[in-house]
């Protein structure tokens, strides 16, 4: 369709500028050109047996799994489809310029130039058929897998949450996306229409793919069709449905990412998190993010840690100097991460006292932070200190600070009585020092990913169950 209303288009434009240009005996080649421009038109339609793809939606074809064999086969097409328009030019241009008697048709060079485009134009659909044959395959690998995953996840004795869904309230949502969504081509709306139709199928993996197509075709139409599929207690499908809305980007989702953050399951309390970083941005939705520092689950606070340190928002500061003193070591590390990220001066006695603790990787962390915030590389502590020696050193860094913060205040000129009342709050609000006594297990380091990996690392919350990880992106 796109490519038709190019060449109605330039067969215009053409029209009116050979009249302009020509004189009155010249204009008898205008019927040979228009008869050339009908013909190869409709060889196109003959041709194309499948129908042809639009830009904004080649992703679906290549949606499941993102196969690099379908971008291969669709960068071949682009380039015969590029050889068309040209070909289809040369066959206006012989039309214009001929001026035999017999049918221009007929004439060597044009039967040569048609030839051209009718092999091309095979080649394109071969290509096409293939594209739809691997997008069907990998759909039943991915089926298999998850019934696979589905099946020993029952086989350890874990019960799928029943799927409780108003049919009847999915169908009215879907044709009404589908009457008034804002589509660019007949095609387009059809792919649309089609996977949102897969929501309505009996088995659980076509709607989670279906949930997970919706997302990728980034049309704002799904978003109140996902809401409705929401209202399900399938832990994986509502996961899913949480990161199509967060790749959709619409704000309706928001209430959504609100009322789920106390989900039962983590992986959905994570993905609601991970909503409200990216789409909202209100003290409301900083309070969930502060919240969830106290959740059961270790991933959930460090979740939470990682984003509050990226909104930049220093209110955040005594919370995140609690997670310091957190018995998950993955937790206490996000949080001197999202302190160093934050660079609030209150945060410099607590990132101290983290120099005690029992974890090498967080005492080096903390001591690199404490210089950035306090703009002070010459601040030096053995972080391979043990004992004793590990003791005074802090305590040594303790009396620093004191009279370092002593030192701003007076030169800030704001008095004595404000830093007390600051350090007693600081006190107050963070407690005892971890030490290297206390015993807790941990898992082996890992690397926390920088904010601009973020997405990368995470993928979508479906995805992460099957690899057996759960990471946390931006």
């Amino acid at each position: 369709m796109a490519h038709q209303h190019e060449e109605e288009q330039r067969d215009g434009i053409s029209g009116y500028m050979d009249v302009a240009a020509m004189s009155t005996e010249d204009l008898s080649r205008i019927s040979a050109y228009d008869s050339v421009a009908w013909a190869f038109r409709k060889l196109i339609s003959a041709a194309k047996k499948t129908p042809d793809i639009p830009r904004k939606a080649r992703h679906l074809v290549a949606g499941i799994g993102k196969s690099g064999k379908i971008v291969r086969l669709e960068s071949r097409i682009e380039r015969y489809e590029k050889k068309l328009r040209n070909l289809y030019y040369k066959i206006g241009k012989a039309g214009i310029v001929y001026s035999g008697e017999e049918n221009v048709l007929e004439t060597e060079p044009v039967v040569t130039l048609m030839a051209q485009v009718l092999e091309n134009e095979i080649k394109i659909e071969g290509l096409k058929h293939r594209i739809m044959e691997i997008k069907e395959q990998k759909k039943k690998k991915s089926l298999k897998r998850k019934r696979v995953k589905m099946s020993e996840t029952m086989e350890e004795g874990w019960k799928e949450a029943p799927d409780s869904r108003d049919v009847g309230a999915l169908e009215a949502a879907i044709a009404m996306a589908v009457r008034f969504g804002d589509f660019d081509t007949p095609s387009e709306k059809e792919i649309f229409q089609k996977v949102a139709n897969d929501l309505l199928d009996s088995e659980i993996e076509v709607r989670i793919l279906a949930v997970a197509e919706l997302g990728k075709l980034g049309k704002e139409a799904a978003v109140p069709i996902l809401l409705e599929v929401s209202k399900s207690e399938n832990r994986d499908l509502l996961s899913e449905v949480i990161n199509s809305l967060i790749s959709l980007g619409n704000s309706q989702a928001i209430p959504l990412f609100r009322e789920r953050a106390s989900d039962p399951h983590y992986r959905v309390r994570i993905g609601c998190l991970r909503g409200l970083y990216k789409l909202a941005d209100n003290r409301e939705d900083l309070s969930v993010l502060r919240d969830a520092l106290h959740d059961d689950h270790p991933e959930v606070r460090r979740t939470a840690a990682t984003f509050l340190g990226w909104k930049d928002n220093a209110e955040a500061a005594p919370a995140l100097a609690q997670c310091l003193r957190d018995e998950d070591y993955r937790v206490r590390k996000a949080a001197v991460s999202a302190l160093a990220h934050l660079k609030d001066d209150s945060s410099v006695l607590p990132l101290i006292r983290a120099l005690a603790d029992k974890e090498l990787e967080i005492r080096i962390k903390a001591l690199e932070t404490i210089r950035m915030i306090t703009q002070n590389n010459a601040v030096t502590f053995d972080v391979y200190a043990a004992g004793p020696a590990l003791e005074a050193g802090v305590e040594h860094l303790r009396d620093w600070w004191e009279k370092e913060r002593i030192g701003r205040v007076y030169r800030n000129g704001t008095g004595i009585e404000s830093m007390e009342i600051s350090v007693k709050e600081v006190e107050t609000t963070n407690g005892d020092a971890p030490t290297a006594l206390e015993e807790t297990k941990a898992p082996d380091i890992a690397e926390m990913p920088a904010p601009e990996e973020a997405d990368r690392k995470t993928g979508d919350v479906y995805n992460e169950a099957d690899s057996g990880e759960d990471v946390v992106s931006k």
